[in-house]
């Protein structure tokens, strides 16, 4: 196909980005189940962790919008000098952070505690509209462009 039609797949999905468009046959998923250590739990859900692959193109998709996203919130000062999460590249910096502050806190011969949370499915909990209206908000175009 790539040899006939060399830029189909790119203006499709260009297409989809501009039309706002997520073509429900690319959201199908297929459920991988994954047994955890503990076998006593195998009979339950508890014992299995769950993976949804989504279709190839779905995937093409998805990363096209969050690229174009993280892009935007970068290029327009959006993404704050402390969030590590969710931000390539950032894992070394997290460490280097909490580092630097526990030694200046021991050189004051203070005391620290450090609290760390994994929230479990915090996106699939989020307030999409809440989510949206942030991103209207910080004009996020509503009017995509293709790339």
């Amino acid at each position: 196909m790539h040899k006939y039609l060399p830029r189909f797949w790119w203006d499709l999905f260009n297409r989809c980005y501009v039309l706002g468009c997520f073509p429900t046959v690319w959201k199908v998923a297929r459920l991988i189940t994954i047994p955890k250590a503990d076998k006593s739990k195998h009979r339950s859900v508890e014992g299995f962790r769950g993976i949804s692959l989504l279709s190839i193109p779905g995937k093409f998709l998805e990363n096209i919008v969050i690229g174009r996203l993280n892009h935007f919130l970068a290029t327009n000062g959006h993404i704050a000098t402390i969030q590590f999460g969710f931000t390539a590249g950032r894992t070394a910096d997290a460490i280097k952070t909490v580092t630097k502050s526990v030694e200046n806190i021991r050189k004051r011969n203070q005391k620290c505690c450090l609290l760390a949370l994994a929230i479990a499915g915090a996106f699939d909990n989020a307030c999409h509209p809440v989510i949206l209206k942030q991103l209207r908000k910080i004009k996020w175009p509503q009017k995509r462009t293709a790339w």
